[in-house]
Order: C-alpha cells, then structure tokens, then sequence
C-alpha cells in the first residue's frame, strides 16, 4: 500500500516512520558535539522518600537516656536517613497527638511539646536521635513521628535553598552517568550556549554580574528543568573560574510524542550564592 506524502498529508508522511524519529534524534546528538560546552548538572530534589505518615507514624518504643535529656534512636543504619536540614519542615513529631515543635539547639529547649534533632557524628555507626526537654518523662506518653529522607553522608551543603522559596527545599542530586566518549567524560552533559550577554551591574549589594544565555539546548537526556543547575569547571568555563548557571523558561520540543530536545535560558549564579556549596562529583 502506497502512503500518500504530498502537501495535503499527515506531517508530509514524516514521523510515521519510528525511523525518521531516530534519524532526527542522531542529528541532534552529532549536532551536540559540536563545540559544546561541557557540564555537570544539579537537579533539585521536589520531596524525599516519606518514612510514616500522618495516618500510619512510626512510634518511639525505648530511649537511650532519660536524664538529663530524653533521647530517641530514630535513625542508625540503612538508606531512609531522616533530613535534617533545616529549612525541610518534613519531620514531625507528635507527642500524645498533638504536634511538637522543633527547635534547632538543645540548650533552647524550655517546653515540654519540643524537640530537637541531632545527629551523633561522635559514634560509630552514626545515629539519629530525637532530644527532648530536660525533665520531661517520655514514658508515660505516646511519641510518634515521621520524616522525609536524604542519603547517609550527604554533605548538608546540598541542602542550601538558594536565593529565594523557588529554590530546592529538599536538597539537590546530582545527574550520575558512568557512561564516556571522545566527548565527555562520566557525570558530564554537553550543553550549547549560543553567544550570550554578560554584564556588569553596580547597585547597593555592590558589584553585580548578570550573565544570560538565551536559547541554549541539549539533547532528551537527561531531563532537566527549571532551577536546576548547571555547573562549568573553571577549565570549560570563559571566565577561567568555576560558574555555576540556574536554567530558567525550560521548553521541551516533542515530535510524535517523543523528546527531541531540551531548551531553555540560563542565568549565571553569583559566586557569594550558597549554591556554589553543593559538592559535585567527576569521576
């Protein structure tokens, strides 16, 4: 049966062929390689894994101490390691039902309905405790709770929320790819910046750089979106230091309900922002 691929057909007959997708998705993987600039991508995290729920909490059933300060092993081993990064509000704790307040430092704690959170870097394995109010006797009440999770180890630094509540409130992770050619290396995407603008701006915080790029793109892998991060090493980047970009107004070009290829703008992050604390890896 013939198909019809004159003017007044379905896409001119293109894309029919799941052949003709590939063939445009090569093109712009060879299109990629050419004189990109080579990167490592941040992505923010939009919740961590939930451990209870508000429905079903976990339930503290011992302690480690009573005196001087009731504290709870909520955490010692595994996976599910409790966020303890300050601006996350995931964790919460009820005692007799009703909802406890956390505060950052032991020593601030007056109330018997607060709580502090505190991990024992001290001790091998590392744990997790919940501190209570000097005084308070846990024994004769129900404490129950539940968290958002972050990996064991993870540098707090990739919890920094950046600039403003647009930023990651759970933490960022970075894109790992063990794969490697003649055009990058593991961890590394290939970005194309067309010429951008660079300027210097002085106003009251002093000088500022403004930094913007218009119409980058990548390929459909992976998938990135807005507030991610995009991180130059000082040997890729044209300043000769290490810059770090924020991708805004990000655009997705789909043909036949696959992704083609990934658009967007970026903006250069300045280098007094905390997001320049977020460790990365290269191998």
């Amino acid at each position: 049966m013939s198909v019809d691929i004159g003017p007044g057909s379905y896409d001119y007959g293109i894309g029919i062929d799941s052949e003709i997708i590939d063939y445009m998705k090569e093109s712009h993987l060879a299109e990629s390689r050419i004189s990109p600039i080579v990167c490592y991508l941040l992505q923010r995290n939009s919740t961590g894994s939930v451990v209870g729920s508000t429905a079903s909490p976990l339930t503290i059933s011992s302690y480690t101490v009573l005196t001087p300060n009731p504290r709870a092993t909520i955490w010692s081993s595994g996976s599910l390691h409790p966020s303890l990064d300050p601006y996350d509000t995931s964790f919460t704790l009820w005692i007799d039902g009703a909802i406890a307040s956390r505060i950052p430092i032991i020593d601030d704690l007056v109330n018997d309905n607060e709580y502090s959170l505190v991990k024992r870097i001290d001790l091998d394995p590392q744990k997790v405790e919940v501190v209570l109010n000097a005084g308070f006797n846990p024994t004769g009440h129900v404490l129950t709770y539940k968290y958002s999770t972050m990996q064991p180890g993870i540098d707090v630094n990739t919890y920094k929320p950046g600039a403003d509540s647009s930023q990651s409130l759970y933490g960022w992770s970075q894109y790992l790819n063990a794969y490697s050619d003649d055009y990058q290396d593991v961890n590394q995407i290939l970005l194309r910046i067309p010429l951008n603008t660079r300027d210097l701006v002085v106003n009251e915080e002093g000088s500022v750089t403004i930094d913007e790029a218009q119409n980058c793109w990548m390929i459909w892998d992976p998938y990135v979106s807005d507030f991610d991060i995009l991180v130059i090493p000082a040997i890729y980047s044209k300043s000769g230091d290490e810059e770090r970009y924020e991708i805004v107004n990000k655009q997705d070009s789909f043909i036949q309900r696959q992704l083609i290829s990934q658009r967007f703008n970026v903006k250069l992050i300045e280098r007094s922002d905390s997001r320049y604390l977020i460790p990365y890896s290269t191998v």
